[in-house]
Formats: C-alpha cells, sequence, structure tokens
C-alpha cells in the first residue's frame, strides 16, 4: 500500500490503519468468510509483508482495502480501513478512483487477465501517470521507461512498445477471392467490404472486454495468489 501526497489528506504517522476487516462470499447461500477480523498498522516508510498459503486471504484482504470486491458475490462485511486518516469505505466510487493508481496501488499477479491485450505495455503504464498526474503521452511514456530502466527491465524502450504476452493486434485474414486481388478487381473490392464487416464486431468486441482491465504502476498493495506480499509507505 502506498501513500503518495498527490492528493491533500490528513498528514498522520500512520500511512495505513485496518480494524476488524472481515470480508464475506456467498456460496450456496450462505455467507463465509475470507478474511477475519484482520487488523494492522502500517507506519510511513515502513514495509509490511503478508505471508500465508494460497487461499489464505492475502490477495482478498488487498482488495477489500482497494474497493474491489466484486458485489452481489462477496462484500465487506465489517472493519474499517483508514488511508493517511482518512476512512477509504466512507467514500464515493468517484473519489476511490481518484486514490488508486496514485495514493495506492495493487499490482496484480497474472498478466493474461490484469492486463488489456489491446494496449502497449507502455500506455497501460503511462495511463496513471496521465490520468492522475496529468501528463501528456509524451512525457508520461518518458516517465514509465524511465520506471523500467529503475527496476532493471532490459530494452525498456523496445518493451514499451510491446503488448502483453498474446496481445499483439493482428490484421483479420483476407477473405478468399475467385480472381486475383487487385485495388481495381470488383471482386477484391466486395472481399473486402465482407471482411470490414465481419471485423467490426469482432474489433468492438475486443474494445468491450479491454475495458474491463484495468492496472497501475507503484508499490503493491498486494498480489494474487503467490506466498508473500509486500506494502509500502512512501
Amino acid at each position: 500500500m502506498v501513500a503518495e501526497p498527490a492528493l491533500a489528506a490528513p498528514q498522520t504517522a500512520d500511512a495505513l490503519v485496518v480494524e476488524g476487516l472481515r470480508t464475506e462470499f456467498r456460496i450456496g447461500g450462505h455467507w463465509y468468510p475470507a478474511v477475519r477480523d484482520l487488523s494492522l498498522r502500517l507506519r510511513r516508510n515502513e514495509t509490511l509483508a503478508l505471508v500465508g498459503e494460497s487461499g489464505s486471504g492475502k490477495s482478498v484482504t488487498a482488495l477489500s482495502l482497494m474497493g474491489l470486491v466484486a458485489a452481489p458475490a462477496g462484500r465487506v462485511a465489517a472493519g474499517r480501513a483508514l488511508l493517511e486518516g482518512q476512512d477509504i469505505a466512507a467514500l464515493s466510487e468517484r473519489a476511490r478512483e481518484a486514490l488508486r493508481g496514485n495514493r495506492m496501488a495493487m499490482i496484480f499477479q497474472e498478466p493474461m487477465t490484469s492486463l488489456n491485450p489491446l494496449m502497449t505495455v507502455g500506455d497501460q503504464v503511462a495511463e496513471s501517470l496521465r490520468v492522475h498526474r496529468g501528463l501528456p503521452r509524451a512525457a508520461a511514456l518518458d516517465r514509465a521507461r524511465a520506471l523500467f530502466e529503475e527496476v532493471k527491465i532490459p530494452s525498456a524502450a523496445q518493451r514499451l512498445r510491446e503488448y502483453p504476452p498474446g496481445g499483439a493486434v493482428r490484421a483479420p485474414p483476407r477473405a478468399p477471392s475467385a480472381v486475383p486481388a487487385t485495388s481495381s478487381s470488383p471482386c477484391s473490392r466486395s472481399a473486402s467490404r465482407r471482411a470490414s464487416r465481419v471485423a467490426a464486431p469482432s474489433a468492438r468486441a475486443g474494445r468491450a472486454a479491454g475495458s474491463r482491465y484495468s492496472g497501475a504502476p507503484g508499490s503493491a498493495a498486494g498480489g494474487a495468489g503467490g506466498s508473500q506480499r509486500r506494502s509500502s509507505a512512501a
């Protein structure tokens, strides 16, 4: 969990305070706890690691603090979390969106499910800088490259232009034609129109799917399914 001074907030010695957190999921008509009565206190410039086996509630804890537990199957049933003295649960969704990727962030474990396959890696890292810092695209990409180099990612400039694994955008295959396809051929123009009609719904579906993905650069509040997660206060 990262606290950054970009948004006005009370200055307290504690970056994060969690009291009596309980998160539940509904299965077969009954609510079962995944996190039970969790309390912790994280001071500025401290690092806190949550360690446990798979399924012990590390990721659910992070999702609960970020306000990302999906209803109606899940709910935060009790407790509260204070980020620099501010009750996160008491904020509107719009106010929480201003926090995510800015004063707090979560790095998800699986890039195949958490990254948008239709956007380059660089644009996805730069997106948070553009939204929360107001940087133009070129400046945000420069900052993203610097972050890549800071964590020793090789060929940082090239990596910025690449897509997530399995996410490279490919043109649809050309429709078969009974005659050689040329720019002046009526057959080729008809086939091109048919291919465009087929490709357009797929592109729209891809954009809709891509809009469900989110990610933000920064320090991690938690990750999915690992044996150890690290939280930091800045």
